[in-house]
């Protein structure tokens, strides 16, 4: 049976944001386009999809910050969904900063699970304080937000709700990656971390290599933990790509624009085919059907593929091209500090997790067989690729490139939004553990060797 592909939908509720991180990319877009998504623009969206050829579709729900809208917004949307939707495979995702997260909107949101609703949750944490408030700053104090997210993600805690994390490396601490490792694991309700990678500018005083150092030393943490309660999303989909020839991360696809059809629709309508490339309009909800919008021959998505074939003519003899396939285009685009900024980095690191699958006898020619699988220590790595490969084996919707859901916050161009930890939800019993209590505010956090 032949995969369905999802057809991947960012709704970006809104365009305000009571945060203001310094690698914020969208910071542009939202001052250009501010305002609010209407519900009729919700509908209208939904109601062309109904109309549509898409069978299964996975809605990122991003801004700024959603959860400026009020608990009933929300009530409304799913409820819209429900009633456009019926009969088809949807999945969602909100994508938040956490710092906005209380009774009401938790009430809200079981109400909706409870209406057979598939919503994951995604909470913005760059990792201790020290690290998350360099970066994540309240836009009208300038204070920092990590209190206020510790305080959202306890909470979500207490009510048995699990979350995935989205973080940004912090590459201003190269030799952070196993304590950044350590605190993301104390965090009970977490089933998933995705580590973006900054834009190249975003850090401009960070050593030459610390992207190599950080990640693989998280990658050796992770990869050896026999115990790991997360999975971690760029390393699962670098294996994957090792094991297979394909990963799963938007920015590592190749001709993405062709290959993983995503409609990122503001609040006024207007649809572009990826948040990176706001100025590249396929059209507006209100004028264009989606099934128009989507198509692949769609005039802008093929003038843009053929830009992007172009661009990878250099690397199609690389090692490594069948992993990254060249890399996120946003990353090569004008004024970028260097468009190959990353590059070499990259190479360190595949070369280092393939090395490490060496290790253990890991052979690519058993791609996700049981004699691979089972040589891996870490049992959510193991779980992932069984998952993937069940998927595989009997086709359906696998609920886009994360555990279930699409969506990238802002803050990390070249990141896309259907790269975002935003995955599915699931409760369970409340564990015993809790989260870490958090610094006093006045001083800071620092952990192994997390220095400012």
């Amino acid at each position: 049976m032949k995969r369905q592909q999802p057809l991947h939908v960012i709704l970006n509720v809104t365009h305000r944001c009571n945060l203001a991180c310094r690698y914020c990319y969208y910071s542009k877009e939202m001052a250009t386009k501010p305002g609010h998504m209407s519900l009729e623009v919700v509908e209208r969206v939904f109601e062309s999809i109904s109309r549509s050829s898409a069978t299964a579709v996975d809605f990122s729900i991003h801004g700024g910050e959603p959860l400026l809208h009020t608990p009933s917004y929300f009530r409304d949307l799913f409820t819209l969904q429900r009633q456009y939707l019926r009969g088809r495979v949807t999945q969602n995702s909100i994508q938040t900063n956490g710092t906005l997260l209380d009774e009401t909107f938790i009430a809200a949101y079981e109400a909706i699970v409870g209406a057979d609703t598939h919503l994951g949750l995604g909470l913005s944490l760059d990792g201790p304080q020290a690290v998350h408030d360099g970066s994540r700053r309240y836009r009208k104090t300038g204070g920092g937000s990590f209190h206020d997210v510790m305080r959202g993600l306890d909470l979500l805690h207490r009510h048995g709700i699990q979350v995935a994390i989205l973080a940004v490396a912090p590459l201003p601490w190269p030799d952070c990656g196993r304590d950044l490792y350590q605190f993301f694991k104390a965090l009970p309700n977490v089933h998933l971390v995705d580590l973006l990678v900054p834009s190249g500018d975003s850090f401009p005083d960070a050593p030459e290599g610390s992207l190599t150092k950080m990640y693989t030393e998280l990658f050796d943490a992770w990869f050896f933990d026999g115990n790991a309660s997360f999975e971690v999303r760029f390393f699962c989909s670098i294996i994957q790509a090792l094991l297979t020839g394909s990963g799963t991360l938007c920015t590592f696809q190749e001709d993405c624009v062709i290959n993983n059809i995503m409609l990122s629709i503001v609040p006024d309508g207007d649809t572009s085919f990826c948040d990176s490339f706001t100025e590249v309009k396929l059209g507006n909800i209100w004028t264009h059907s989606v099934d128009e919008l989507a198509a692949r021959n769609h005039p802008e998505r093929m003038r843009f593929s053929v830009v992007e074939r172009r661009r990878i003519e250099a690397c199609l003899f690389c090692k490594w091209f069948n992993v990254c396939h060249g890399g996120c285009p946003a990353a090569h685009m004008p004024g970028s500090r260097s468009p190959h900024h990353f590059c070499s980095e990259y190479q360190r690191i595949f070369s280092h997790v393939d090395a490490r699958l060496r290790e253990i006898d890991i052979a690519a020619s058993h791609g996700l067989g049981e004699e691979n699988l089972t040589r891996l220590v870490n049992p959510r790595l193991s779980d992932h690729l069984r998952k993937l490969r069940y998927g595989r084996e009997h086709g359906g919707h696998q609920g886009g490139d994360t555990a279930g859901g699409t969506g990238v916050m802002k803050q990390a161009a070249p990141v896309l939004k259907s790269q975002s930890a935003v995955g599915s939800l699931s409760r369970k019993d409340r564990p015993a553990t809790t989260l870490p209590a958090a610094q006093p505010a006045a001083g800071k956090q620092h952990i192994g060797d997390f220095q400012p």
